[in-house]
């Protein structure tokens, strides 16, 4: 039986569509949203086999609903409810790829019909693929192990892999060495990387058939690594030219065939190997900028370095020299090394990924605080004042309308942040004690059932006299201080990819996965999804 998504604002649309015979169509309900936010918050951990949507949502209309869902999952098919004025969304859906629309109120007929056909579409792109997937493991057997040294040195992970490197593959004086780097787009994606990285041998194998290339391939983490040796009269920019044509082809070729959507980085080129730790900061760094737009599935860094992008690109070490500054509560150091940084702002860049890279600039800075806090005095107290004072920032960053105004406003605003570490270590009032206490509890207790009246009843204190003196010594609610210390937690369990979010949300304190994903949207300005395909 296929899997169906409905995804309708209209909760009557909504409602009839779910009462619907739908394994009659050979379709099963899996789940339905209420707009193409909370259906893209759904896809992360769910993959259906067709999306039954409404063309105009608030939010995100049906045509940046299947921009998003086309990159995540290009194997999903669509069909859109539409009414009589929304020909022109419509018609744009269709040119990117839906199978069909129907007119609202819906012919449940003329449903029928086009739900028939569209099972059986699926039905043979599934027989299509698993047949080619068939003839794929065939070549695979054949060339595979033959053209693929797939365990080379343990490269990044012993300190001795680069000497081990040099002594297993000898090095002519010509010959140049050039990373590549490979990420899936949808992160809770199975990692299947053998397909990605023979086809893209293939593909690099095909274009270089004239050259003396070697490949050697490296799985690191959530990453694949393409390590290629070329011997070639062509000019570096030549070169260049050519692997990200590779990289286009097999990305096309992965898309269209096994319904993975793939993004590229290419580092420069080195005729030295001793470089190679050089190189993949290179890619790591476009990588993780390629995270924040769904328009440059291959990215290069020779074009990086000519400003031939969009994106706001910087090194993790330039990053983490912000951090530390930041920290050390200088201003002046801060302002300059803060204008350095927005200058690498290109003025093409989208406002809207500057403000999402920003976003998540200040959510690692974050944990970058807590885990150097337990150095700093008065922890408790500075955390409870960093939290707010990001938010604020958050929320005036997302204001602005223009690429200077946000420049602006960093500049402005993330200074605000200099001086939080800085602490003294006055004596403590009574307040501070009980302030300090109750911040260690919600600290170390955050995933219970914690209420203020359990506060008052351990302290023999008022509920209204501690939810008094807590915001006047923090500047913030008892419950906001709570959801920030189970977000900060969520926010590492994020990382872990196996973990759904709803279990995050109960693993944290939240019952409520909805709840949970509406306090996280409004502490970072994104969505748990959102926030774990950029870390």
């Amino acid at each position: 039986m296929l899997k169906l998504l409905i995804v309708d604002d209209e909760p009557l649309v909504l409602n009839g569509l779910s009462q619907y015979d739908w394994n009659s169509c050979g379709f099963e309900l899996m789940g339905t949203a209420k707009n193409g936010l909370y259906a893209i918050e759904f896809l992360e951990d769910h993959t259906p086999d067709a999306i039954l949507s409404d063309i105009r949502m608030p939010k995100m209309n049906g045509v940046k609903f299947i921009e998003k869902v086309m990159v995540l999952l290009p194997d999903i098919e669509f069909v859109f409810l539409t009414g009589f004025n929304d020909f022109a969304y419509t018609k744009e859906a269709i040119k990117l790829g839906a199978y069909d629309y129907l007119l609202k109120p819906v012919d449940f007929d003329e449903l029928e019909k086009v739900m028939l056909g569209l099972k059986q579409k699926i039905l043979d792109k599934k027989k299509e693929k698993e047949a080619f997937i068939h003839l794929l493991e065939k070549e695979q057997e054949l060339n595979y192990l033959k053209n693929i040294d797939h365990l080379f040195p343990a490269l990044w992970s012993d300190p001795q892999s680069i000497s081990k490197f040099q002594s297993d593959f000898k090095f002519s004086s010509t010959d140049r060495i050039v990373l590549i780097g490979s990420d899936l787009v949808r992160q809770s994606s199975e990692k299947n990387w053998k397909d990605t990285q023979f086809i893209l041998l293939k593909e690099l194998q095909e274009q270089f058939k004239r050259e003396d290339i070697r490949i050697m391939q490296k799985e690191l983490e959530e990453l694949n690594y393409s390590f290629v040796i070329l011997n070639s009269i062509k000019g570096d920019a030549v070169l260049v030219q050519e692997i990200e044509r590779c990289c286009q082809e097999a990305n096309k070729f992965l898309k269209t065939k096994l319904g993975v959507s793939v993004k590229f980085a290419i580092s420069e080129f080195h005729s030295n190997v001793n470089e190679i730790e050089t190189l993949k900061v290179q890619v790591d760094t476009l990588l993780t900028a390629s995270k924040f737009s769904t328009d440059h599935p291959v990215l290069s860094f020779s074009k990086y370095t000519e400003k031939k992008y969009d994106l706001w690109i910087f090194l993790d070490d330039f990053q983490m020299n912000i951090f530390e500054t930041m920290l050390s509560g200088n201003v002046n150091q801060t302002k300059n090394i803060i204008e350095s940084w927005l200058k690498m702002i290109p003025e093409t860049a989208k406002i809207d990924f500057v403000k999402f890279r920003f976003n998540g600039f200040l959510l690692e800075y974050m944990q970058f605080f807590n885990d150097r806090k337990a150095r700093l005095p008065k922890t408790q107290q500075l955390a409870s004042h960093l939290y707010p004072c990001i938010i604020r920032i958050i929320e005036k960053v997302n204001s602005a309308e223009t690429l200077s105004e946000v420049r602006k406003s960093i500049k402005e605003n993330i200074l605000l942040l200099t001086n939080i570490g800085n602490g003294n270590n006055k004596g403590k009032t009574k307040k501070e004690k009980l302030v300090e206490q109750i911040l260690m509890i919600i600290e170390t207790d955050y995933a219970d059932d914690i209420a203020l009246e359990d506060l008052s009843d351990k302290y023999n204190v008022s509920k209204p006299y501690i939810s008094k003196i807590i915001k006047e010594k923090t500047g913030r609610s008892f419950m906001d201080i709570l959801n920030s210390t189970r977000l900060t937690v969520a926010t590492d369990l994020l990382k872990e990819h196996g973990l759904k979010i709803k279990d995050i949300s109960k693993m944290v304190g939240f019952m409520d996965d909805s709840y949970f994903i509406k306090v996280f949207r409004k502490e970072y300005g994104m969505t748990p999804s959102d926030y774990r395909r950029i870390m």
